[in-house]
């Protein structure tokens, strides 16, 4: 402007008192904006709902953390309402856990409370992971209630208290069980809350025959480990044997069960199965058999984690 006298102390004033409004939008819009970069690079899922339990928000960890997409979790109700279908509900949760969930996050929404809950996802592939679920509900001011919450990944912890459960059972078992029989079937009871184990065998190996026989077995179906009983299994493309020989931890994809039987020159011993992780059982440096399981259906690899727990529970089997 050119004329000195165009802007008065009034205007002043008036244009101050704007400014201080405009710098406090602009610091709230940009603490926002923080705020939001943090949430989506933070490894735990941080999610809200409406007020009759729709998830409204996903932070973009979900996918990795749960093994759905925020898009995917859009909608997904925490609660059973009038507005909801019980499809809707929970969805994700391991099925013998949606309800205990459910009553807990409906407490502590009509109560307007905390909650922490430990429960079991299942993900597409029918794998299943711990976590650790802990929120608040809270009231706007519009008086709407609502939850914020923070999903954690709780699988190494949980798996860990398992295990050593687990192993805790298989050292009592034996001294309380009468025959190896029962004592196979403690062991196979107290591995199925660590790892999926449906289908499940042990092979005890000979030395001195040669002879690998599988002491026990059990599955869902009509599954079989390769063969109960495997005469002269050293020159034979048994994986069992293939463990026992390498003395260490092994997976087999249903390509590499092809390809090894191939580079023997015979054929797949059994039904090839879609992933077959085998352990050995050592005691005292002496490789006494292998303990296995296997997937027959599409599913995903054994993990690390996987291959390790199991191997962790198979030095105490040996033992036992």
């Amino acid at each position: 402007y050119t004329d000195p006298n165009c802007y008065s102390e009034e205007d002043v004033r008036l244009l101050m008192s704007v400014s201080d409004q405009i710098a406090m939008a602009i610091d709230r819009k940009q603490s926002q904006i923080r705020y939001e970069n943090l949430i989506e690079h933070i490894a735990d899922v941080v999610y809200t709902t409406d007020s009759v339990g729709r998830m409204r928000y996903t932070s973009a960890s979900a996918e990795q953390v749960m093994g759905y997409s925020a898009a995917e979790l859009s909608g997904c109700f925490r609660w059973e309402s009038s507005n909801s279908t019980p499809d809707e509900v929970n969805f994700f949760i391991h099925p013998d856990d949606r309800s205990n969930v459910s009553k807990i996050i409906t407490q502590a929404f009509e109560k307007e409370e905390s909650y922490e809950i430990e429960y079991r996802i299942q993900d597409k592939t029918g794998g299943v992971l711990w976590v650790f679920d802990s929120g608040k509900a809270f009231r706007n001011e519009m008086n709407i209630v609502y939850l914020e919450g923070i999903i954690r990944n709780n699988q190494k912890r949980k798996r860990a208290e398992l295990l050593s459960s687990a192993i805790f059972n298989i050292s009592n078992a034996v001294s309380s069980t009468e025959d190896l029989d029962e004592l196979f079937s403690v062991i196979h009871d107290s591995l199925k809350p660590v790892l999926e184990v449906q289908n499940f065998g042990v092979g005890l190996y000979d030395e001195k025959r040669d002879n690998l026989e599988f002491s026990y077995y059990s599955s869902a179906g009509a599954w079989l480990p390769e063969t109960k009983n495997i005469p002269n299994a050293s020159q034979t493309t048994s994986l069992t044997m293939e463990v026992v020989k390498r003395k260490s931890p092994t997976v087999f994809s249903k390509q590499d069960q092809f390809q090894f039987a191939a580079g023997k020159g015979g054929d797949v011993i059994g039904t090839p199965s879609e992933f077959w992780l085998g352990v050995p059982l050592i005691v005292r440096d002496k490789v006494i058999g292998a303990m296995i399981t296997e997937t027959l259906n599409e599913s995903k690899p054994y993990s690390e984690e996987d291959v390790e727990c199991f191997a962790s529970a198979a030095e105490q089997v040996a033992i036992a």
